[in-house]
């Protein structure tokens, strides 16, 4: 392993999926090896605060035409030298969703017979302290609780800010939050909404009930789209959120907009809400049964600020009705027509798409032409990108009607 001159400590994204990216890679480099080869493992910095994770080997190389179709998923070279190194061929395209969730890019530089290099950046995933001095202005003077039991956060969210503001009280639950809170009044809490025993609700609610805490600022860091959060929003104030996956800055951002009431470009509070009462970005439905795709789908979209739900089936999509309505849809297809046109029924029947665009999401070969009440289609594999695209175009044409609509009034 090679790790470039002048590497920050931190490195910011999701350390199990980074982990399972890592793995992949090597896995492969060694799969495809010989024992007399070499692998390197080589990380740097780039332009940009940019993360740079590469894998090198001396293998048998991958032939150029076959470069960009190994990252579909269930796609495999064909040939008397790979044969023999059978898988199930889906681990690069796990690997390419797992970056593209966390805003970066993996390719491949090859050629056959001479071995491989595979490398992964990750813009925006370094945090330069030196460089970011002004942001950091009066942590020194702080203290913060925050509530965790998760080890990876204790690791690089507590880790830092143990480097930079004056104490840091780290408790196990809800109960000890309240009681440490009351007795050392601190500038804020940190809530890790992960495997706490109380919810941030009952978090919040216990602190605002309290005279002594009642006042001081929180920040819930979750895997849920903030408006999930909005029955907070409604009766607290002062209550902050960080969507998974976060950068550092996002996080310094935040506390900076709790305890000094600086509002950072893109902060967002409980109580913010836009002038029409919704996000200026459209909120996406998916309704599919995998879920792996869904936890892709939702990682990806938050990362790039969507609003996105997620449902296994219909029947949970209904029951959601009351928490979102959706701007587009997207429902999992790989089923017979008919059970796709009953789920299509179903769905404009509970007032679930309420004139939302609903997108298919098929897998089979040849697709299903068009089908009534359905929008389009979108192709399993799909990039991200494509699905972004969709999103965008919806957007785009309801800005129009709701321009040409104040138009006329």
């Amino acid at each position: 392993t090679v790790f470039g001159e002048g590497m920050p400590s931190y490195a910011w994204g999701d350390r199990d999926r980074l982990l399972q990216v890592l793995g992949i890679l090597l896995n492969n480099a060694v799969k495809f090896t010989g024992q007399d080869g070499h692998i390197e493992l080589r990380v740097g910095a780039m332009e940009g605060d940019t993360l740079s994770i590469a894998v090198r080997d001396t293998g048998i190389g991958i032939d150029t035409i076959h470069q960009e179709q190994i990252f579909k998923k269930f796609f495999q070279v064909d040939s008397s030298k790979t044969r023999r190194f059978e898988g199930t061929g889906i681990g690069l395209s796990i690997a390419r969703s797992i970056v593209q969730a966390h805003g970066g890019a993996i390719k491949v530089d090859s050629l056959l017979g001479e071995g491989s290099t595979f490398t992964v950046t990750l813009p925006d995933a370094l945090f330069k302290t030196a460089h970011d001095a002004l942001a950091l202005k009066g942590f020194d003077a702080l203290s913060v609780i925050a509530v965790n039991e998760e080890q990876s956060f204790d690791e690089t969210v507590c880790a830092f800010l143990k480097d930079h503001v004056r104490e840091l009280y780290i408790e196990p639950n809800g109960y000890n939050c309240v009681r440490i809170a009351e007795q050392q009044r601190p500038d804020f809490i940190l809530i890790n909404d992960s495997k706490i025993d109380h919810d941030a609700v009952q978090i919040i609610d216990h602190l605002r009930e309290n005279e002594i805490t009642s006042a001081i600022p929180v920040i819930v860091f979750c895997g849920e789209v903030l408006t999930g959060y909005r029955e907070i929003a409604a009766l607290r104030k002062d209550v902050y959120f960080v969507l998974r996956p976060f950068d550092i800055c996002i996080v310094l951002d935040r506390i900076r907009l709790a305890c000094f009431g600086e509002d950072a470009a893109g902060a967002e509070s409980a109580q913010e809400q836009d002038q029409a009462g919704r996000d200026p970005h459209p909120h996406v439905l998916i309704v599919d049964a995998d879920p792996g795709l869904l936890e892709w789908v939702e990682m990806v979209l938050h990362h790039r600020k969507v609003p996105c739900y997620c449902a296994p089936n219909v029947a949970k999509a209904h029951k959601m009705i009351s928490e979102v309505s959706p701007d587009i849809v997207f429902l999992d297809a790989d089923l017979p027509m008919k059970t796709v046109r009953e789920q299509l029924a179903l769905l404009g029947a509970a007032g679930v798409t309420r004139g939302a665009p609903v997108y298919l999401m098929i897998g089979a070969p040849g697709g299903l032409g068009n089908v009534p009440g359905a929008a389009g289609c979108i192709k399993k594999p799909f990039s991200i990108d494509d699905m972004v695209e969709i999103i965008e175009n919806v957007r785009r044409a309801r800005d129009t009607e709701t321009a040409s609509a104040e138009a006329l009034s």
